[in-house]
């Protein structure tokens, strides 16, 4: 789930001057235009704000909880290097990898002796892929410095009690969830408003700062339940 909240994309629009719009003052390169900031809001209301209000948030929330448990051994996972290993970024909490005593910052480099033999993405699928269709016991073999290890591991199920301490707030998350269908779309109209008025502009990029803050909030309070139970490099 991971952080939906683009920090640094209101920092920019914050940070650009009131006379970079100026229609006969604007140099070249000094910053976007009143079209071009209304797209950007837009773009990232699109993005970030309305697949997380109303019941599409309530759905999108049900399927991130219904994630957990899974059967698995406990691990997540890191984009590849350049010589196709992926790296080990979390661990579960007494999970059969952490038990077995793999390390965050673990390279995988073969599941039951299968190496990955793509490059970026693909590496990382191919890894996944691996493990899912691996039998329940299976050897993970790691790089650990330039030491290769092998760790025997038995597939379990990982995160049982996640659904179980989000399940009493559920009822309060959908709540909040929905009651920022009302505010997400006042901001549209707002929006819609003050297209070609780059003050007004500023002013919506800043709302949607705190709107998009606001509409997290269920998901950032799972999110920390989920982490909570993750060791991370």
């Amino acid at each position: 789930m991971k952080n939906f909240v683009t920090v640094a994309f209101f920092a920019f629009l914050l940070m650009v001057p009131f006379g970079a719009f100026a229609e006969q003052e604007t140099p070249a390169n000094s910053g976007p235009s009143p079209d071009e900031m209304y797209q950007m809001v837009a773009m990232h209301y699109t993005k970030h704000v309305a697949p997380m209000v109303g019941e599409a948030g309530v759905e999108k929330l049900r399927t991130e909880v219904a994630r957990y448990p899974f059967h698995g051994v406990g691990i997540s996972i890191m984009p590849p290097d350049d010589l196709a290993r992926v790296k080990i970024a979390g661990l579960w909490k007494g999970s059969p990898a952490m038990v077995a005593g793999l390390h965050t910052g673990d390279w995988i480099v073969a599941v039951n002796g299968q190496a990955c033999s793509d490059s970026g993405d693909k590496c990382i699928r191919s890894v996944v892929d691996s493990i899912r269709e691996a039998p329940e016991t299976f050897v993970l073999e790691v790089l650990r410095s330039l030491e290769k290890l092998s760790f025997t591991l038995t597939k379990a199920m990982i995160g049982e009690e996640i659904p179980k301490l989000a399940a009493p707030r559920m009822a309060e998350w959908n709540a909040s969830i929905r009651a920022q269908e009302n505010a997400a779309r006042e901001f549209v109209t707002r929006m819609v408003a003050s297209a070609g008025n780059p003050d007004e502009l500023r002013a919506r990029s800043a709302e949607l700062g705190a709107l998009t803050q606001e509409v997290n909030k269920p998901f950032t309070e799972f999110q920390k339940i989920v982490d909570s139970y993750l060791i991370r490099e």
